[in-house]
Order: structure tokens, then sequence, then C-alpha cells
């Protein structure tokens, strides 16, 4: 019998899942409050139902809650209609509000798996989600203590199929790992913007801002009211991890006060060396990508050309960036592959092209 699949949430996430899905051939019902995320997902043929309603989850073999946190401790107690062997699982990025609620308010909590697709972007909404979404990005799945095994490894079967990397993992690990590398770094965007914000210069320094600083605070421009929840939702985490960084900048600021070059210089090495470990062996969220840059003049159809370049000698772009500012390296185009060997290859073909690649 085909699988029915319940998505609550058409934004970037649960739209992007809805595509996912309906492209492998199942059969998705979507549920979203904003009617017109429905009707465009209906008329594209993502979704089976042209209107929203909870009660069409009810032949649902498994339902993602695709919401922010508040909408999802919500959404979980209207559940109990559902089959009893259907899998609940979420999107949100805290698990120990979300786990605690579906055991004290689902009759069958042991069909609950919590879920953390580590993968997004800035822009929210339908229509800027897409099936690709979750190709080669790591998945988390938060099982309860009770999960039936069979439960656990038929929703992580179903994830790989649309290309995630499944971890399956426990609340406190992904809440504490979590808070580090993605709570904290939205902080810290967040925050250094509102500092800059107030600088008696802000116009001129956002004008002269370039790729280091764009880099560094791209995720400030995801939504305040998202992260607002995520934030208050993962409090405790979230603090101690402001805790620990405020304590490396206290350290990096004493070094600095006391002048020692060679201490500065072997505390920023040991950021270093800890970032390109993540690097090369993929460690953590990071995909493991080997970079290049190259000069591209700036002008119609450079890109198709390098681009053209490297596919005619079967060289796959795993990710591709366009540098506002030549920062350090002289680039403007990162370029990034799988594998060594492609970068080294892709490297070869450019530099006789004259671009003058350089390694990352």
């Amino acid at each position: 019998m085909e699988m029915k699949i319940g998505i609550v949430g058409l934004g970037l996430i649960g739209g992007s899942l809805a595509r996912a899905f309906s492209y492998l051939g199942y059969q998705v019902y979507g549920i979203d409050t904003n009617s017109q995320y429905v009707e465009l997902a209906y008329r594209e043929k993502v979704i089976v139902n042209n209107h929203s309603d909870l009660n069409l989850l009810t032949s649902c073999d498994v339902v993602f809650l695709a919401t922010p946190p508040e909408t999802t401790l919500q959404l979980i107690p209207a559940l109990n209609f559902l089959k009893p062997e259907t899998i609940i699982t979420d999107t949100v990025s805290i698990k120990g509000e979300i786990m605690q609620t579906a055991r004290e308010k689902l009759n069958n909590a042991k069909n609950f798996i919590g879920g953390h697709p580590l993968t997004g972007m800035e822009r929210g909404g339908y229509q800027a989600g897409h099936r690709f979404l979750f190709e080669n990005s790591y998945y988390f799945l938060i099982p309860g203590p009770d999960a039936p095994e069979d439960t656990v490894t038929k929703l992580k079967g179903l994830l790989e199929k649309i290309g995630a990397l499944v971890i399956v993992s426990d609340v406190t690990t992904h809440d504490r790992i979590t808070a580090q590398l993605s709570h904290l770094p939205h902080a810290i965007a967040y925050s250094l913007c509102r500092m800059c914000q107030k600088e008696e210069d802000n116009e001129l320094l956002l004008k002269l801002a370039a790729g280091g600083f764009r880099d560094l605070t791209r995720i400030a421009a995801s939504s305040p009211e998202l992260w607002s929840e995520i934030l208050l939702y993962n409090r405790e985490e979230v603090a101690k991890s402001i805790d620990l960084f405020i304590g490396e900048l206290l350290t990096l600021k004493n070094l600095l006060m006391a002048g020692n070059k060679n201490e500065i210089s072997a505390f920023l090495k040991e950021g270093q060396e800890f970032r390109t470990n993540l690097n090369q062996n993929g460690k953590g969220y990071l995909l493991p990508l080997y970079d290049l840059t190259a000069n591209i003049p700036d002008r119609p159809g450079m890109l198709a050309k390098v681009t053209g370049l490297l596919a005619r000698f079967n060289i796959n772009i795993k990710d591709i960036e366009i540098l506002k500012a030549r920062e350090g390296d002289g680039g403007v185009l990162k370029l990034s592959f799988a594998t060594f060997e492609e970068r080294q290859k892709a490297f070869s073909l450019l530099e006789k092209e004259g671009y003058r690649p350089v390694l990352r």
C-alpha cells in the first residue's frame, strides 16, 4: 500500500519535504494556515489536497510538524486523533521541550520521534523551498526511550531516500551541540550587527562591509520571530555557550593587551586547526569539502563559462559562492568539491585558462 505522508507547515522546510516526497511518488497531504501556500503546492501537484484541515492527516502513516517551536508545542496535543501506528516527527532545532510535551500530551508518545534537519536558508516561505534541500545534509533523529526500533528504522529510511544523512542521538547531546554550532552563531551574528548599527559611522561601515563580515553575519538575515523562540526554548544551553564564548573573547582581549604576538598567534592557530579539521574529515555538521577561489572577470557569461569548463571534464561542483569583495586571496568565485582529487583537477584546468585559482 502506498505510504501517505502528512506535513503541517509548508514553509521552507515543510515545503521542501513535500516536494522531495512528492517527487518520489508518495501521496503527500499539506496543511498550512497560509492558504496561498496550500493552493500553490496543490497547483504544482506537490500535495493532493486543495484545502487545509488537520483531519486530512487521519489516514497518514507519517506526519511531519514543520512549524516554529511554539506552534509545534501547541500542535502536539491536537494529534491524538491519528492512527495509533502513525509516526509523528517535528523539525524544530530544540528537542528538550518538544520531547517532554510529546511524552506528556500524546496518547502514543512512543511513536513520536524528534527530528531536526541541519539545513535551511535565510529566506523562508514555500517559494524558497526545493526538493534538494536535504540532499547531503545531516538530519538529527531523537527517539524517546520507548521508541520501537522498527519505527526509528522506518523514519530513518524515509529520510535517507531524500538524501539526508541521518544521525540518531539523544535530547541532551542534541541541544548542547546545536547551542554551540547553531544557536550561539546566530546570537553572535545578531549581536555583531547590533553593535555595528550603533556606531556613529554605521552608514560608511555598512558600505564597506565586505566578504568576511558578510559571511559571519549572513545568518542574521534569518527571521527574528523564529529565532527568538529557538533561543528561548534552549536558553540554558545557549547561556552556557555564551559564557564559554565570552571566556574565549576575554582570553584574546588579555593576550592583545599583554602584547605577546606569539601567544596571540597560538590562540588563533588553535581555532584555525579546529576549523581545518572539520573541513577535512567531515566531523560534526560540516561535510568534507575542498575549496578554491578563482579570479573571474565581472562580465556576462563568465560563470557559465567556468562551470561549463569543469562539466566537460566531469567535475562536480558541490557548492559555489560569488564573493562580493577581493579580500586577501584575490578571488571572486569560490568553488567547493567533494574530493581532493576533483579540486586539484579543477585547479589545473582553471590555471590553464588564466583564472589564477588559489587553494583554500
